[in-house]
């Protein structure tokens, strides 16, 4: 009931253009949470629940993840194909060890919190980003996101063999191993962490074409 009212209000308040110009600002406002790593800030947005979730997970969702990441040597090339908002190709620069990262997004959503997390922290020279699907083939497929909420998961690309409702499709371009690194001239990674909730098998396939 209280809900229903403030939102009358806003939306009354909302046909005056000052009240609009000062609505239109507060939503321009972006939120980041501070997470503590050897010393150091990482600063990450804070948009809605999922991101919130994800920033108050960041070191008991996945610890082993955490922990292979420690492990890299100096010098490593990591690979994150489905980077997200970038928490794991993020860390991988807090260690000291000149890591080359390049993160794999091709959600338009998370791309959204992923480029600005990487200029927060000052790291837009450090982190590669790749905003394609990784798949068997080179080809155009419909990209299928299950979320409308920006840090969200169970995204896929191409043939879909299970069941899922996805919410939103749109057309875009794969890039398998080979041609990723003929066209960006990138090396050849030395870690690979895939997430991509469904298109392991066509990942994998490209990879071990190689």
């Amino acid at each position: 009931m209280i809900k229903k009212f403030v939102i009358k209000v806003i939306n009354f308040l909302n046909n005056y253009v000052i009240f609009k110009k000062i609505f239109n600002q507060i939503k321009l406002i972006e939120t980041y949470k501070k997470v503590k790593i050897h010393d150091k800030n990482l600063y990450l947005l804070d948009t809605n629940f999922v991101t919130n979730y994800r920033i108050k997970t960041f070191f008991n969702k996945e610890p082993e993840t955490i922990d292979w990441i420690n492990s890299f040597k100096s010098n490593t090339v990591f690979w994150d194909i489905g980077a997200n908002v970038g928490l794991y190709s993020l860390y991988s620069q807090f260690l000291n060890k000149n890591i080359e990262t390049i993160a794999f997004e091709p959600s338009v959503l998370n791309l959204d919190i992923l480029v600005k997390n990487i200029n927060k922290n000052n790291l837009e020279d450090k982190i590669f980003v790749v905003p394609n699907p990784i798949y068997k083939n080179c080809t155009f497929n419909n990209f299928s996101i299950s979320s409308r909420e920006k840090g969200g998961a169970n995204s896929n690309f191409g043939e879909i063999s299970f069941t899922r409702n996805f919410l939103m499709k749109y057309k875009t371009n794969s890039l398998n191993f080979e041609n990723i690194m003929k066209i960006y001239g990138l090396k050849s990674p030395t870690n690979i962490k895939i997430d991509v909730d469904g298109n392991e098998s066509e990942i994998l396939q490209t990879l071990f074409s190689v």
